[in-house]
């Protein structure tokens, strides 16, 4: 999966020698490309939770035949003469393969949100934050990408669902921007030893995950978005976002003062930058 967005990052970039993508081609290009990345970062979270085989198998299995779509998309955008009725056709197949991905089809999503449900069930303990954060950082990355989709849909039951979006599209940043900003010393066990938090982050990640996923539905309907409004306020009201920060933040006090602080001040301070821009 790396090779392929490499792949169509060369080709969006035309660094394929004497090479000339048409314009729609190369939207469609920069299109798959991170919808590539999403699957990558999908795949990464779930199987670095220790999820048995069986349980990922479907999604394995799914992973490998977008590969396989994708790669011989490439091929042919290196091979193929590029007349008007070639990149209409080339288009139709970029279409395809991003409906093939994006949690669109009922199939797919059920596989996506799935993988969610088993991976949350295994009973595997959780991955220390030093090794986690990359593919957590990832996935969050992702469904960030998702909701501005989602929020632009113009599907009247969509509407209901706007605020509770963008207040999950808010705490999301801020989480993202947490990982990007991740302080090293919580990678003791003296603090993540026997707290919590990872756990609390994994159970909003995963949830966000399937709420995102499910209303993916481009044919959702009344009573199942009413039934989304409720899970995604539920999930808000939590307020297990806010209150794992307080949790951090003295664990970080009480047990490492001076190695952490300094990280940890930085980290809020970019986040109020964020705020006033």
């Amino acid at each position: 999966m790396d090779d392929l967005v490499n792949n169509f990052t060369d080709l969006s970039i035309s660094k394929v020698h004497n090479f000339h993508l048409p314009d729609t081609v190369k939207r469609q290009v920069e299109a798959l490309k991170g919808n590539l990345r999403f699957l990558r970062c999908f795949f990464n979270y779930v199987t670095m939770r220790g999820t048995d085989y069986e349980e990922i198998k479907d999604l394995l299995t799914h992973t490998r035949s977008v590969a396989s779509e994708a790669a011989c998309l490439f091929y042919a955008c290196l091979v193929e003469e590029m007349s008007p009725q070639t990149a209409f056709d080339m288009n139709f197949q970029f279409c395809n393969l991003l409906r093939m991905i994006k949690p669109i089809k009922p199939d797919v999503r059920q596989i996506y949100i799935q993988v969610l449900k088993d991976s949350s069930s295994s009973g595997s303990s959780v991955l220390s934050p030093a090794m986690n954060e990359h593919a957590t950082v990832g996935f969050i990355g992702s469904l960030l990408e998702f909701i501005p989709e989602l929020l632009n849909r113009k599907a009247s039951d969509m509407i209901s669902l706007r605020d509770h979006m963008t207040m999950l599209q808010v705490e999301l940043r801020f989480l993202n921007d947490f990982f990007m900003d991740f302080p090293r010393s919580c990678t003791d066990p003296a603090v993540y030893g026997n707290h919590d938090l990872m756990r609390s982050i994994e159970a909003v990640t995963r949830e966000s995950g399937s709420a995102i996923f499910s209303l993916s539905d481009e044919e959702i309907e009344g009573n199942i978005s009413w039934q989304m409004n409720i899970m995604l306020s539920d999930l808000l009201e939590k307020g297990e976002i806010k209150q794992m920060f307080l949790e951090l933040s003295k664990a970080l006090r009480d047990k490492l003062p001076l190695i952490g602080g300094l990280e940890f001040i930085e980290f809020l301070l970019g986040n109020l930058k964020e705020l006033f821009w």
